[in-house]
This record gives structure tokens, C-alpha cells and sequence, in this order.
């Protein structure tokens, strides 16, 4: 059940909101945890729950023996309840990787419930919280339905507290509408206009060199608009419901580095990598030549967890060599350029990466290619129809994409009184307008993707 739908807005949500207000606090884990398992199910198999459930009785169970066990019994039970949910996601995500025969969509959230579980196993492990008791409050912590299309990935031992006591404040929950509806905003009004361009560049046979630009261009603009929006979606809604959630992007197209992009994109799975990877891994100081390759590492992890195919890796190893070509070759010179060369310079070898995404396979791959470099022509007649369709939403999109925003907001928080007056109408107008073009459709297969 995609966020960006009406079923979503006007059916799921107002009932979500008004069971987990008014029940008692005991059992609000447990019909927070109901109603998640009923979006997971919602266009799916009832088979789907299967590997959810058994992944999160695992790793629950595990939990609690991981705090009586001692010495290597205690260990085997770490690593193997680790193998285990490693494997389970292997079989449900990635089998299509290796066996063309495989191609079935993975139950919802399995991704991210597995990075829970193993965040929940390693910090009972490590002895850095205790385990939960309550099986509704680690299903709610694992499965809640606002984290499980795409994150952002959450430590269990800062989720702890709020599972046990959380509260409803009204400036929490206002705080949340504004951040649910600005995310719904980005996905349907952005992301679903934008890219619209790159599906009408895909349809032309041979379109040039400027169409292809465009088209790229789009794509990730696109890609931005449906991963953030969800991620402000997801955020907004945990406030509504009591949840600090983490951030998960920050305007990465303001990067004036690649190292400064990488930092700003998909940040709570780059902090869940390294505190559960990585930083077990590094012995004594890091060498650039170590850092390099962690890095490349790094993005590999990325691009698996993104999608079960193999451009996908693609796309992650690529990001990952550009980091370290920057940390091992170009990186002290990057930094004489101008800031504006520097931006415009970090986004073209962004761009390159987005061919892997966007092509899908080699064939598509190389004949991207042959466009972007002009193989076929310049395309200035497809290119100036393009622009007059797509102009002004491509325009929209790059400069919501950088600092610009962030900056008014700061500004318009320094005038408090003028900031109540503007939210409720700002938050009305994006609804309305969302509303409507839901009405008309859209286009969820992007994330979905994802």
C-alpha cells in the first residue's frame, strides 16, 4: 500500500491515527503492530508474512537467549541467528541475481526488517541494551509500517525508550502532518512530473544528445523526489505516532564533493553500515588506501540493498570507485576549483551512475551511452520540445533539490508567529493539489523499484 494513495490518506491512516490515540498505552504496541502486518498484507499473498514473521521470532527469541547464554554458546547464537536472517533475505531478495527462473517480487520490508533485526541482535550482543521482553514491542520496532517501504533504518538502542513510553504532543503531531505532507508533495508533485520526462526520452528511439541529458537529468531528480518524499513521509508519520525516526537525506545536489554527496545521501543506511559492518572490520588507524577500499565496500553494500539485480551493484560500485578515485587521486586538487565548478563537476559524475539505474541492462546501458556522448546527433528539436513540456517542473526540481529551501525555512523559524499563520494554509494547498493528481494517478513503480 503505497503512501501516495488515497487508500492510504483518506482509509488507512485516519484509522491508524485514531486506534493508536485512543487505546490504552499497554496495548498500543500491539495494534500498532496489527496494523502493520495488515499494510504489509495489503496486494500481497498472505504467504509474504511468512518470512517477516519468521525472521522477527528468530531474531526475538535469539535476543533473549543472547542475555542468559555465556562464552561460545552465546557467540554461535549471535553468528547464527545473524546467518540465518542474512540468508533468509538472500533467498527472498536476491535469488533473481543468480537464477533468471527466480523473478518474484520479495514480501514487503524484508530489507529493512532484516537490518533491524541484526541492529536488535548486536546491540543486545554487544551488551549495549537489554533485550525486549515484549514480542508486540519488537514486532512494532522491526515491522512499523512507516520504516518498512524504504526506511530510514533505526538503532534499536535509541528506539528502546519510545517503545516502552511515548506521547502524543500536539506540536509533535503538527510537526509530522507538515513533514508527512511535504514528503507526499515531493513524491506526487515532483518525482511523478519529473519523471515523466525521462519515460518520454526512454519512448524516442534514437533522441540525442540533449534529450538524453534531460532525460538523465529527470531520472535523478526523480529518484531524489520518490526516495526523500518517502523518507519525509515515513518521518512525519513516526512523529504523528510517537517515533523519533533519523534522517535520511540532506540536500545532496548542494555536494560540492563527491565524498560531500556520499555523506548527504541515504545517510541512516551509510551509519547502519558502518557501525555494524565496518567499524568492527578497522584495527589501529586507517590508511587512505584502507579507507578507499571501506568505501567502495561501502557502496557495493549500497547498491545490493537497493535491488536484487545486477545493475544495481553496478551503480554501487561506480559511486564507490568515484569516492575512492577522490580520497586516493583527484582530492586535493578538487578542492582549487570554484565552488559552482565543483557542484556542477560532482553532479555530471553523479549523473554517470544514474545509467545504471535507469538503462537496467547492458544493451540499454551502452546505447545510453552512445545518446549521452551525441552518437545519434545534438537533438535540438526534441530537446526544445522537451523543455517547453518539462521546463518549468525541471526547473522546480533542481532548486528544491539544493540549499534554497532549507535556507527560507531557517528564516521563516526565526519569525514564529508568521510561520503558524503560513503552515496550516501551506500544509491545506499541498494536500489538496496531491489529492488531486492521485485522483488522476500516479506512478509508484519507481520506489517500488527501490
Amino acid at each position: 500500500m503505497p503512501f501516495a494513495s488515497l487508500t492510504f490518506l483518506f482509509l488507512f491512516l485516519p484509522i491508524c491515527l485514531i486506534l493508536c490515540y485512543l487505546v490504552p498505552i499497554r496495548v498500543k504496541n500491539g495494534v500498532l503492530l496489527g496494523l502493520s502486518l495488515f499494510f504489509c498484507l495489503w496486494g500481497q499473498s498472505p504467504l509474504a508474512l511468512l518470512p517477516l514473521l519468521a525472521g522477527t521470532a528468530a531474531s526475538y527469541g535469539a535476543g533473549l537467549l543472547l542475555d542468559r547464554w555465556k562464552g561460545i554458546q552465546r557467540t554461535l547464537l549471535f553468528w547464527g541467528t545473524i546467518a540465518a536472517e542474512a540468508l533468509l533475505l538472500a533467498i527472498c531478495r536476491y535469488s533473481g541475481m543468480f537464477f533468471s527462473g527466480a523473478d518474484w517480487l520479495p514480501p514487503l520490508g524484508i530489507a529493512v526488517a532484516t537490518l533491524h533485526h541484526i541492529s536488535y541482535l548486536t546491540d543486545v550482543y554487544r551488551g549495549s541494551c537489554r533485550p525486549q521482553f515484549g514480542i508486540a514491542a519488537y514486532g512494532t520496532y522491526a515491522l512499523m509500517f512507516p520504516k518498512l517501504l524504504g526506511g530510514p533504518i533505526t538503532r534499536y538502542e535509541r528506539t528502546a525508550k519510545e517503545l516502552e513510553h511515548r506521547f502524543f504532543r500536539g506540536e509533535q503531531v503538527a510537526d509530522g502532518i507538515l513533514r508527512f505532507t511535504t514528503g507526499l508533495a515531493k513524491k506526487v508533485l515532483l518525482a511523478d512530473n519529473i519523471g515523466a520526462l525521462w519515460r518520454q526520452v526512454s519512448l524516442i528511439p534514437r533522441p540525442g544528445l540533449l534529450p538524453a541529458w534531460l532525460g538523465l537529468l529527470a531520472f535523478g531528480l526523480a529518484l531524489y523526489y520518490n526516495l526523500s518524499g518517502y523518507a519525509d513521509m515515513a518521518i512525519g508519520l513516526g512523529r504523528m505516532l510517537g517515533f523519533t525516526l533519523p534522517e535520511n537525506f540532506a540536500h545532496p545536489f548542494s555536494a560540492t564533493s563527491i565524498r560531500d554527496f556520499c555523506r548527504r545521501w541515504q545517510m541512516s543506511l551509510l551509519s547502519w553500515i558502518r557501525c555494524y559492518l565496518l567499524d568492527p572490520l578497522q584495527h589501529g588507524p586507517a590508511s587512505r588506501w584502507r579507507t578507499a577500499f571501506y568505501a567502495l565496500l561501502i557502496w557495493m553494500l549500497v547498491g545490493i540493498w537497493y535491488g536484487g539485480e545486477w545493475h544495481y551493484l553496478l551503480w554501487g560500485a561506480y559511486t564507490g570507485l568515484l569516492l575512492a578515485g577522490e580520497t586516493l587521486v583527484w582530492g586535493k586538487l578538487w578542492t582549487k576549483f570554484p565552488l559552482f565548478l565543483r557542484r556542477l563537476l560532482t553532479l555530471a559524475l553523479i549523473a554517470g551512475g544514474w545509467i545504471f539505474l535507469a538503462a537496467g541492462n547492458l544493451g540499454d546501458i551502452l546505447s545510453l551511452i552512445k545518446e549521452l556522448v551525441g552518437r545519434h546527433g545534438f537533438g535540438l528539436q526534441s530537446g526544445i520540445r522537451l523543455l517547453s513540456s518539462y521546463g518549468i517542473m525541471l526547473l522546480m526540481g533542481i532548486i528544491g533539490a539544493g540549499s534554497l529551501p532549507g535556507r527560507l525555512i531557517k528564516q521563516l523559524q526565526k519569525k514564529p508567529r508568521l510561520l503558524s499563520w503560513l503552515t496550516p494554509g501551506f500544509v491545506l494547498i499541498l494536500l489538496v493539489l496531491s489529492t488531486a493528481y492521485l485522483v488522476g494517478g500516479t506512478d509508484p513503480q519507481l520506489l517500488f523499484r527501490f
